[in-house]
């Protein structure tokens, strides 16, 4: 579970005092979360960092590839370290070691040195937090050495099980309540209320996108069967010609098809290209890695060539019809 403060003030203390009361819950971390610029020798990233401590990594379940997480005595030395995600360490070091190594992170003017102690696997995205593009540093190295943070205005929460969350919100609820002294300076989001928000979002999202993919399938498609008609037009004598000496209806037809379908795969096939292109690239502004499925891709693929052969049945039956004799003299 996350809360975010509004107005009031949480100190590490109370984070610590609600750990040693609470009946529902495990594990209680509290999160400072911003931008900044990392850099090793000639290299530089700007990425999302969380300031956190141990149980965070438990929170989200992460796991290391090589070296290790935070741990308790680096959260209570303050000491300067760093787990990066997957994506940092190839931007930061491709094929070198990442491990024991100095990178420095930059913020508002100041800068920290930080020391590699360990990489996370390649997960992906969990929730709002894009974990192979992220760096974990100790709350209290943020606290003490960069930003003097003096409250927790974030914090992460986990319930015991999936049995007693409305308890852990509740339990969350009153012991905030009592240091606070106001229902409006917080709010308490469950994992589940998060998720519907992504769904409701995603959903529209969805909607919008569908509708705008249909419409331009419309106008490609009527493009296509103006380009086809065009074809039709200009090769009437070839036509003409190929129905003389044996050519079927059916053949004749076939071809404009295959025609059709031809253009519009290479289009989808171009289209893919550009689509993963763009991605890529602004993925690296907005710090988010694109993933794409290859049964996606496919599918994309075998559309394209539907629609070349629905926008082309109208074509292809004018050039299947046409007569032989009149084709030959079209001039």
């Amino acid at each position: 579970m996350a809360k975010r403060t509004k107005y009031g003030k949480l100190t590490l203390d109370d984070i610590e005092e609600m750990k040693r009361q609470a009946m529902y819950l495990t594990d209680i971390t509290p999160s400072f979360s911003s931008n900044g610029n990392f850099k090793y020798a000639e290299n530089t990233i700007s990425t999302q960092f969380y300031a956190t401590n141990p149980d965070f990594i438990n929170i989200f379940g992460l796991k290391v590839e090589s070296g290790r997480l935070i741990n308790a005595l680096d959260f209570e030395g303050g000491l300067k370290v760093a787990v990066i995600g997957s994506y940092v360490a190839e931007e930061l070091f491709g094929e070198e070691d990442p491990l024991g190594k100095e990178i420095k992170l930059y913020i508002n003017n100041r800068f920290l040195p930080l020391k590699v102690v360990g990489v996370l696997e390649e997960t992906g995205s969990k929730l709002f937090l894009n974990v192979d593009n992220v760096v974990f540093i100790p709350f209290t190295t943020v606290e003490q050495r960069l930003l003097k943070l003096d409250t927790v205005n974030q914090f992460f929460a986990k319930a015991k099980n999936s049995e007693v969350v409305e308890q852990a919100k509740d339990e969350l609820e009153i012991f905030l309540f009592s240091r606070l002294k106001d229902e409006d300076s917080y709010k308490i989001l469950s994992q589940d209320e998060i998720l519907d928000t992504i769904n409701q979002v995603t959903g529209m999202l969805n909607l919008v996108l569908g509708a705008i993919a249909g419409i331009s399938l419309l106008v490609g498609g009527i493009g296509i069967m103006n380009i086809m008609l065009v074809s039709v037009t200009e090769r009437t004598r070839e036509i003409g010609i190929k129905k003389a000496i044996g050519a079927t209806n059916s053949n004749i037809m076939l071809q404009f098809l295959i025609e059709s379908s031809i253009l519009t795969v290479s289009a989808g096939i171009i289209g893919v290209i550009m689509g993963m292109v763009f991605s890529n690239f602004i993925g690296k502004f907005i710090n988010v890695t694109p993933h794409f499925r290859v049964d996606q891709i496919i599918l994309s693929f075998v559309i394209s060539g539907l629609i070349g052969l629905f926008f082309g049945i109208y074509p292809a039956i004018k050039a299947s019809k046409l007569n032989p004799v009149d084709a030959l003299r079209y001039e």
